[in-house]
């Protein structure tokens, strides 16, 4: 068993905490899920292996950096203002949003006072899994986000986003093609894509990577928030046209690409797995083998 990493200097902390540190430890170490414990100005003095991992570190190198240097600025000013809130209001908080692509359950608490009267928060994070759209407005009892930390996401358009979705919901090239009134084959350019982006080398990972995501919850306008605000890049509507399609029979008379909402008709494919672990996604050297030699990046003809 690993211990918990604390910061250099942390004294009064783990003295604070000589009866409460069994459960914080007992905590970070047996529950297998990242647990955290902030100072009010959201310097972090103790953090377990499974919260180092989730943002891609060793618990050594998350203490050697600052918090805000941990994550997408946006997401990291946000949550230091609600470290900074529960600190001082007492008031329990939590929070669903992206981070590092995964979506996850954040609580924020306020440990009691050490003798010196320094408070500090623990925050304990866990996967959430969502079935129902719209989430992201806010739940009873939860927060609403308004700062995502996309991590590999980042780099796509909200019409990426949404057919990302609908892998993740278990459709077909077909069944997205019939849903966006496109092509089997022009849905297969944009899926080939995703891959490249997001270092995929098959469906069933860019299925994964959608349902670690929690995509299926998000609506299309909450796809085009998250691309919106996105670092860098152009926010892309979900309605946006897909290449030109080859396949279709009557350019004239097809209709306007349709929402890429994807929930009004369900497939009866079963989502994937559950990533077992919350850290970001690797690629294994056979799905990078696999993924090298199908790298067509080429749209389909017009």
């Amino acid at each position: 068993m690993t211990p918990i990493q604390a910061s250099a200097g942390l004294g009064d902390a783990v003295q604070l905490l000589a009866g409460r540190l069994v459960v914080v430890e007992a905590l970070a170490n047996d529950a297998g899920v990242p647990v955290l414990v902030h100072t009010l100005d959201g310097a972090v003095e103790l953090v377990n292996d499974e919260a180092a991992a989730l943002f891609g570190m060793s618990a050594a190198e998350a203490l050697s950096k600052g918090f805000a240097q941990w994550a997408d600025p946006a997401w990291a000013q946000e949550r230091l203002t609600v470290i900074a809130r529960v600190g001082r209001s007492g008031v329990p908080v939590r929070m669903i949003g992206l981070v590092r692509g995964v979506l996850v359950r954040s609580t924020y608490r306020q440990l009691q006072p050490d003798a010196k009267g320094a408070v500090r928060v623990l925050c304990v994070m866990a996967r959430h899994h969502t079935a129902e759209p719209g989430f992201a407005a806010g739940l009873p009892g939860v927060e609403a986000v308004k700062a995502h930390d996309l991590g590999a996401l980042a780099v796509l358009s909200a019409r990426e986003l949404g057919i990302l979705r609908l892998i993740g919901q278990g459709m077909s090239n077909e069944e997205i093609g019939k849903a966006l009134h496109r092509s089997p084959r022009t849905v297969q350019w944009h899926r080939m894509m995703l891959g490249i982006k997001l270092k995929a080398g098959s469906r069933v990972e860019l299925a994964r990577i959608a349902f670690d995501a929690g995509l299926s919850g998000f609506t299309d306008d909450d796809l085009q928030n998250l691309a919106h605000r996105r670092g860098g890049g152009r926010a892309e509507s979900p309605h946006a046209e897909a290449p030109d399609d080859s396949e279709s029979p009557d350019h004239s008379s097809r209709p306007h690409a349709a929402p890429l909402s994807g929930h009004a008709g369900h497939s009866q494919h079963p989502p994937p797995p559950p990533h077992p672990h919350l850290a970001p996604h690797a690629l294994s050297p056979a799905a990078r083998a696999g993924r090298n030699s199908h790298d067509h990046t080429q749209p389909p003809n017009a």
